[in-house]
């Protein structure tokens, strides 16, 4: 991965440089790529993009939105890509309304959303994310006049398949990989199309004795947040983020229905964040941070990002009550650790001595 580290800074430049299909852009590392790449799109999930200028952002969205999103709506709003289409997903309240958003500012580029039950590890609602995948795929067929063909997304599924199943290879046993290599490559598996991220090499391998800690989140800020987490003497050994093992945890089972297997793939998920309606989420979490004797939880939060606010003091609590010492950073643009943030993480080290 060496000679692609640009694409880590600005994802941009590789995404523009795949001419070869048309752009699909996913706003959600929930949606299932598979069937944009059964329709023959370069689908791309875009990753949290650390720019502190937004101009054309913040002239079409409330101020009080995560900046995940207004970053994406920049790079799009920006010209700085240019999407044959775009996909939006139902969960927390700046999704719902990007599409409404993207259509009134960019009229000649189709916005679709799919919207899926947001309750975990339930049959009816697997069954009800089929249908919405079904009507998903009709809406695309009926848009660029042209028919999923089955095989060719049982293809996808493979690939895709391996993709994650490579990158929760990583994530499961972080503690033995390089964090920084390790965020990178999730970041890859985002943007490169299957063929060219397998053929990436895995992250190198750094063992270390420093205190462990679970990181927790959505969009992983920054390489450069990981980078300044760990100068400080920190070990990210467990990982609890969309980017992370969260996208890596959807396995799709073999079987006949495709839909139906993908559906089920996503509400059965092993790992789900808040934005799911989750029994056992918490217990997961802590389950994870004890497995690989995690004595630091660091939960970063963007700001204005609800479903994450207000899940924390709970999860702090049942941390806590695990003997796992809990801290909370609210990021905004998340470039890199504020000054004060690192002097929080070098007062909980003191403490746990």
């Amino acid at each position: 991965m060496q000679e692609d580290e640009g694409v880590f800074i600005d994802p941009t430049r590789i995404i523009n440089s795949r001419k070869d299909r048309p752009l699909a852009v996913v706003f959600s590392c929930y949606f299932p790529l598979e069937i944009l790449d059964a329709f023959g799109f370069y689908a791309v999930t875009l990753p949290n993009i650390p720019i502190t200028e937004l101009p054309n952002a913040e002239a079409g969205l409330e101020s009080f939105v995560c900046h995940p999103v207004r970053s994406w709506l920049e790079v799009l709003l920006g010209g700085q890509i240019r999407p044959a289409l775009i996909v939006t997903q139902s969960g927390c309240d700046a999704r719902v309304v990007l599409c409404g958003v993207i259509r009134e500012a960019l009229g000649d580029v189709p916005c679709l959303t799919l919207s899926l039950p947001i309750v975990a590890n339930d049959e009816k609602a697997a069954i009800m994310a089929k249908n919405a995948l079904l009507s998903f795929s009709k809406d695309v067929e009926d848009l660029f006049q042209k028919k999923l063909d089955l095989e060719r997304l049982g293809d996808a599924i493979a690939k895709r398949q391996e993709v994650r199943s490579r990158c929760f290879r990583v994530f499961s046993g972080l503690e033995e990989y390089d964090s920084t290599e390790a965020y990178k490559y999730a970041i890859a598996s985002q943007i490169f199309p299957p063929d060219e991220f397998l053929a990436l090499p895995l992250p190198k391998k750094a063992l270390s004795n420093e205190v462990y800690a679970l990181l927790s989140g959505s969009s992983i800020p920054s390489v450069r947040f990981i980078e300044d987490i760990e100068s400080l003497g920190i070990k990210i050994a467990v990982d609890d983020t969309c980017t992370g093992i969260r996208q890596a945890s959807r396995q799709v089972e073999e079987d006949k229905d495709l839909f139906y297997a993908i559906a089920k793939s996503i509400i059965f998920r092993r790992f789900h964040g808040p934005t799911m309606v989750c029994k056992t989420r918490q217990a997961d979490v802590v389950g994870l941070a004890k497995e690989k004797d995690a004595k630091l939880a660091i939960l970063f939060i963007y700001k204005f990002c609800d479903p994450h606010f207000f899940e924390a003091p709970s999860l702090c609590e049942t941390l806590r009550n695990a003997g796992i010492f809990p801290i909370s950073i609210e990021v905004d643009s998340g470039e890199g650790l504020l000054e004060r943030n690192k002097t929080m993480l070098k007062s909980a080290l003191e403490s746990l001595g």
